[in-house]
């Protein structure tokens, strides 16, 4: 049984795992093809729960940062322009962080709520929520020439794909979270200040689906008891990726 049929069987873990293990041989045909068919079920998967988080949190009357508009939006064309740009002068972006990209794009879940989240200069009512470090995910706009480099010898760059979670609350904190490029492997781990540091993409986004968006609260069980009934409205039908 191939890794695609595996997967949707409900191998998930398994899979992953064992693509991941394969390093920069995943690439290699004919598993590439089917590496990338893997990549684009999860996405399908985590485009659909992120449509239903959307939509619920409007629900809950969250105050998004950036609107409910833009707190899901497709990369631009100029951002799929330089995503192309570094894959062909800095090397790969591994395969399932190339799927978020051209499948889902930005996702901004930032905003207050008073069981929720906080962010500093919105409030909600007169209650602040917590800081739950939500979900922020996608292209950061910069110029080829300004990818941070950390090895010139060995050409070692950063891609930045989110901030952290002090700055997702509207606060002074560390520096943005980042993926090393390049990188060919399936899946690769963040290079962050906060808890996810060295964990990779999918593992991730499963803890964030877990915590319906905002999974800081499994650092709070005080928030999160209060967040009780909004997280079970808001994880209900979520797809397990």
């Amino acid at each position: 049984m191939d890794f695609l049929a595996r997967y949707r069987a409900g191998e998930r873990e398994q899979v992953w795992a064992e693509l991941v293990a394969l390093g920069a041989a995943v690439r290699e045909p004919p598993l590439y093809q089917d590496a990338q068919a893997v990549a684009c079920e999860i996405m399908l998967r985590a485009r659909y729960n992120i449509a239903l988080l959307v939509e619920r949190l409007q629900q809950l009357d969250f105050v998004f940062v950036v609107g409910a508009q833009g707190a899901w939006n497709p990369c631009t064309a100029r951002e799929l322009k330089l995503l192309a740009s570094i894959e062909q002068r800095r090397g790969p972006l591994p395969i399932v962080l190339r799927a978020w990209v051209e499948m889902i794009g930005n996702v901004d879940l930032r905003g207050s709520h008073p069981t929720l989240s906080n962010y500093y200069s919105l409030g909600h009512a007169t209650t602040r929520g917590p800081n739950s470090d939500p979900l922020v995910l996608g292209m950061v706009p910069y110029e080829l020439s300004q990818l941070p480099c950390i090895d010139r010898k060995q050409q070692i760059f950063l891609l930045e794909v989110a901030p952290d979670s002090c700055h997702k609350s509207n606060y002074s904190g560390g520096g943005d979270s980042y993926m090393r490029i390049p990188s060919a492997g399936f899946d690769a781990p963040f290079g962050s200040d906060d808890w996810w540091d060295g964990m990779c993409l999918i593992p991730y986004l499963r803890e964030c689906f877990a915590w319906g968006g905002f999974p800081g609260l499994r650092d709070d069980p005080a928030a999160a008891e209060a967040a009780r009934e909004e997280l079970a409205f808001l994880t209900q039908g979520l797809l397990p990726i």
